[in-house]
């Protein structure tokens, strides 16, 4: 036999092998956490080839020969399903777990979520990506305090009236506070500069706030006196939902810092926001009131507004007055009937019984709602 026929029948031989690597693969498709079977060996050896020629990528040649790698669980346990705990760490890989009334004796290394609630001792965990406490804050500060790991999100649920300092542990980057009974739950946090992300529900709002804070969520919260956050200078977007207002002063409650670029209101079925939301910020990009007795004049609205969306403010008449020239989308209730003075640019989006004369710029996608 010739060399060149020795070659045409390599060539032939590898292209089987390769076509058979491929075929193999394929059949594993979605089944990457399978290791390929004895049978298949002479298949690892053509991918690892393949691999190595880079007709494979390594990466995926990995997944499909590498060892079995257990599904990730989530899973509860308390006293009297501890052996439960036990049986599934031996097959799944624990990224979940939450803990009521027992303490483990060995802890998952690679735990991403933990609940806890009830008293214990902190964990031997060097990182918690999401940390969740629930119960009388009596444990819940000494527990956080003696922590010493790093934790980048700490959900707090507080199950009783509170008025105490709450530890913030290393590295927070996002945190909850949730205090059960609405109203009762005065929120003291110490300084801190690490918090990008937060949410406060049923808390009073006389609180310090977090001064590089990014976003702030305030959820059926009680605003007594004037919410200042000017000096937020990092602040971009801030929510204020379903909102309680006591208080007896006629000026603004709101003050925004100049930088905020998204602000969101709405108010519960029992009380409307109040008729001066103040000076918006000059860097507002999208301003979004979902309040049915809202009928507020609006004061000049930001030069660099992008989103206005009025459509659940179901009694705001009020004229908008100039409407400003980087404004995209806008939004307007079935109650508003007044003549725009300007007007999006991408979609305009209004009820049919609307009867004034529009000016449709070219692009512009107009959406009615509602019938006559």
């Amino acid at each position: 036999m010739s060399f060149g026929e020795n070659e045409v029948i390599r060539f032939v031989i590898e292209t089987l092998t390769v076509a058979a690597a491929l075929l193999v693969l394929a059949s594993t498709r979605g089944k990457a956490r399978k290791k390929i079977s004895t049978p298949h060996a002479d298949v690892e050896v053509a991918l690892q080839q393949m691999a190595s020629s880079e007709l494979l990528p390594k990466s995926a040649w990995s997944l499909t020969t590498s060892s079995t790698v257990r599904p990730h669980v989530a899973v509860a346990v308390d006293t009297k399903s501890a052996f439960r705990y036990y049986g599934v760490r031996r097959r799944c890989e624990i990224i979940s777990l939450k803990l009521s009334d027992w303490t483990p004796d060995w802890w998952p290394q690679n735990l991403h979520t933990l609940e806890i609630t009830d008293e214990m001792a902190p964990p031997p965990l060097r990182c918690i990506a999401h940390l969740k406490v629930t119960g009388r804050l009596t444990w819940i500060v000494p527990f956080l305090q003696s922590y010493t790991g790093v934790v980048g999100k700490l959900t707090a649920t507080i199950d009783t009236p509170w008025d105490l300092e709450l530890p913030i542990p290393a590295g927070l980057q996002e945190l909850r506070v949730v205090s059960k009974y609405f109203s009762e739950g005065h929120v003291a946090l110490p300084c801190n500069d690490s918090i990008r992300s937060a949410t406060f529900k049923n808390v009073f709002t006389d609180m310090r706030m977090p001064v590089n804070i990014i976003d702030l969520e305030l959820f059926s919260c009680l605003i007594t006196c004037p919410l200042d956050l000017g000096p937020l200078e990092s602040l971009r977007t801030c929510k204020i939902l379903q909102t309680k207002y006591h208080h007896t002063c006629e000026c603004s409650l709101f003050f925004f810092p100049q930088g905020l670029e998204q602000l969101s209101f709405s108010s519960d079925t029992m009380e409307s926001l109040p008729g001066n939301l103040g000076q918006l910020p000059t860097r507002l990009k999208a301003l979004i009131i979902a309040d049915e007795c809202f009928d507020a004049t609006l004061y000049e609205l930001p030069q660099e507004l992008e989103v206005l969306d009025l459509r659940l403010c179901e009694a705001f008449s009020t004229e908008l007055g100039r409407l400003p020239t980087t404004l995209r989308k806008l939004m307007l209730p079935p109650s508003y009937r007044k003549a725009l003075d300007g007007g999006p640019s991408q979609q305009l989006l209004m009820h049919r019984s609307y009867d004034q004369r529009l000016k449709i710029p070219f692009g512009l996608s107009l959406e009615y709602y509602g019938s006559r």
